[in-house]
């Protein structure tokens, strides 16, 4: 008899503990998605309605979980802050250089596989007296780029004497225009489709290639269970193998 009633606790207890797994691992009714702003066509606001490459990532991660997903931009700068403070559960951070998934701050979690892969480019207008061959030589010029947060920029070794920050890429590519900057630092292709986009000429020419900067799903360890984290951190590796987020970039750089 008392073998029988050991039997019946241990799998009273079985299921309690698969039941208490299952449940830890359920995703939550809903998600405060934040990006930045003015970053087209990555993430920017278009007639009231929040479009780009990476608002379209982020529905398609969570397309399978029925989570009501509400959307909210601000300037590069101020992604973690909120965060932080709690006025976002998810958001999009970058690695590049010597700025790491690891050197993020602990209330966020980073996952580890990136859902894009981009080359930093310098990048000058044709026909200008600018003639880097080396990332040494880019010191005498007037370099441009967009403002992340200076904590981020610091751990990215991304130092020049005379570095300007901006808050949107579209005035990036028109202090370039202007004459007001010699280099910029960002994607070819995004600079090409930019200057295509706001008719400037002459054409970008890409000079240096700097490196590669990736682009992480941010999640604040304050949102959902660590179970649910790691699920959607596993399902960023398996739309990162089936190149669902490159068929996403490419639909915005068709000619790339």
């Amino acid at each position: 008899m008392k073998s029988v009633c050991r039997l019946i606790a241990n799998l009273v207890l079985s299921v309690s503990v698969i039941t208490s797994q299952f449940s830890s691992a359920q995703p939550p009714d809903s998600v405060r998605y934040l990006d930045s702003d003015k970053i087209w066509p990555f993430s920017f606001e278009q007639q009231g309605e929040i479009k780009g490459i990476q608002p379209e990532v982020i529905r398609l991660l969570f397309q399978p979980f029925n989570i009501q997903v509400s959307e909210r931009l601000v300037p590069d700068a101020r992604l973690l802050f909120e965060v932080q403070n709690n006025n976002a559960d998810v958001t999009i951070v970058f690695t590049y250089g010597g700025l790491g998934v690891d050197d993020y701050p602990d209330f966020i979690q980073v996952c580890e596989v990136p859902l894009l892969d981009l080359s930093v480019d310098a990048l000058w207008l044709e026909g200008t007296q600018v003639g880097a061959r080396e990332v040494e030589d880019l010191a005498e010029y007037r370099i441009g780029m967009l403002n992340p947060a200076p904590e981020l920029r610091e751990k990215a070794v991304i130092n020049f004497p005379s570095l300007h920050t901006f808050n949107s890429v579209e005035a990036l590519i028109k202090s370039l225009a202007a004459g007001r900057l010699d280099v910029v630092l960002m994607n070819t292709r995004h600079a090409q489709a930019l200057a295509d986009r706001l008719n400037i000429k002459p054409r970008i020419k890409r000079g240096l290639m700097l490196g590669h900067v990736k682009l992480h799903l941010a999640i604040a360890r304050s949102w959902a269970s660590p179970e649910f984290r790691a699920r959607l951190c596993e399902r960023v590796k398996k739309l990162q193998r089936q190149e669902k987020f490159r068929g996403i970039m490419q639909s915005h750089f068709p000619s790339g």
